[in-house]
């Protein structure tokens, strides 16, 4: 049997960040640490009503600030899925507070399966 991981990566990993994830209409997560939130949604068989463009967009909770933020737009399909990925990087999360995180799909349809994926990251 090949062993994946050793202990020095699981250290490694360990010391970069904590992971949460979930399925559904958001994510709250509550912080180990101070820290910066790396937010990633994912969405599946997303398509644009009567083929129109579509934009996919994880909001921002109070108290946090925008590193960077990509937003997933398309257009077209018209029951015709697509997978679609927005992420959300902010600053300011204090350890122990809860931050929950929703999403806004503006002119799209027929989507399934919401994953969501947050990392905290050190702040310094």
């Amino acid at each position: 049997m090949t062993r994946i991981c050793s202990s020095d990566v699981r250290d490694s990993i360990s010391q970069t960040g904590k992971w949460h994830a979930t399925r559904g209409g958001g994510i709250a997560v509550v912080p180990t640490r101070d820290c910066i939130l790396d937010v990633e949604l994912s969405l599946s068989n997303v398509w644009g009503y009567t083929g129109g463009a579509f934009s996919l967009a994880i909001n921002l909770p109070s108290g946090l600030a925008v590193l960077a933020n990509t937003n997933a737009y398309g257009s077209g399909g018209d029951t015709v899925g697509r997978q679609v990925t927005s992420r959300l990087v902010a600053s300011g999360a204090k350890a122990g507070q809860s931050y929950s995180f929703s999403y806004t799909l503006a002119n799209g349809g027929g989507f399934s399966d919401p994953m969501w994926i947050a990392r905290e990251l050190p702040s310094s």
